[in-house]
């Protein structure tokens, strides 16, 4: 095959898909319709749909190196371990209440498997057994310093970008960027809400009159997207201090003005 030239497309799943695993001639994939997929990589042929576990976004997957093991993680914090041609996961994890898991790795040897959340811990645990790796302390760190120091900045910025990490799940800051299940928040600032071209929105944000600014995008904070919008489809997200909301609007500010190369 030349270089860069496509040979075959898989179907399109009609989601974002927002997890990809290789191992062999098998692709997985997680998307926001909150499925897993088996791939055929020679033929490009769906083998297998795992439907009806997770209750959100599937956000990341993983597959063992042997081809055997599937892991997929999601926005609510659940984590499932599936054998390939099964229909019912094989074990089932909470990692944290509403703490999304953004990445999965199997070990080399795929005894265990390890997920990255969105609060900056990385957990393991025994893929035979679903038991943390070292029991209650499987913990690893190595962000959460620098995340907690955002917290406590001096930088109304920098302290937003900290209140942004959730919002992360569904929006991104940028034109062209990954699709998620919320809209880009590119050039949010003076746009009426419910309008950005490609997104499909509820009927709620359709029918709204609101048009994103300081005021409203801290107020939908404040009171929380199904007060302010009922029958929306956002996550119920409420920042109850003040400040934390004014940060996140500076940070907003910052992250989603559109530059020229936009």
């Amino acid at each position: 095959m030349a270089a860069g030239v496509e040979s075959y497309r898989l179907a399109k799943v009609g989601f974002p898909i927002n997890g990809l695993a290789l191992s062999g001639q098998v692709l997985v994939t997680g998307s926001s319709d909150q499925t897993v997929r088996v791939w055929d990589v020679d033929s490009g042929t769906l083998r297998q749909e795992l439907g009806n576990q997770h209750d959100s976004a599937v956000l990341a997957v993983a597959i063992s190196k042997d081809g055997k093991v599937i892991a997929s993680g999601g926005v609510g914090g659940s984590l499932y371990l599936w054998d390939i041609g099964s229909q019912a996961p094989r074990i089932s994890l909470q990692v944290e209440h509403y703490r999304a898991v953004w990445s999965l790795a199997f070990t080399p040897d795929g005894s265990r498997i390890y997920a990255g959340g969105i609060d900056s811990v990385v957990r393991g645990w025994l893929t035979e057994s679903g038991e943390s790796v070292i029991g209650q302390s499987t913990r690893f760190q190595p962000v959460e310093r620098v995340s907690s120091s955002m917290a406590f900045s001096d930088d109304p910025v920098e302290r937003g970008s900290y209140q942004f990490r959730k919002c992360a799940i569904c929006h991104a800051l940028k034109p062209g960027g990954p699709d998620r299940s919320g809209p880009s928040l590119s050039g949010v600032f003076g746009r009426p809400a419910g309008t950005l071209p490609g997104y499909t929105y509820s009927e709620a944000l359709k029918n709204t009159p609101i048009i994103w600014d300081e005021e409203t995008i801290a107020r939908l904070f404040d009171i929380g997207p199904n007060k302010m919008f009922p029958g929306t489809k956002m996550p119920e997200q409420r920042l109850t201090n003040p400040r934390d909301r004014q940060d996140l609007v500076e940070f907003l500010k910052h992250a989603t003005q559109k530059t020229d190369a936009d």
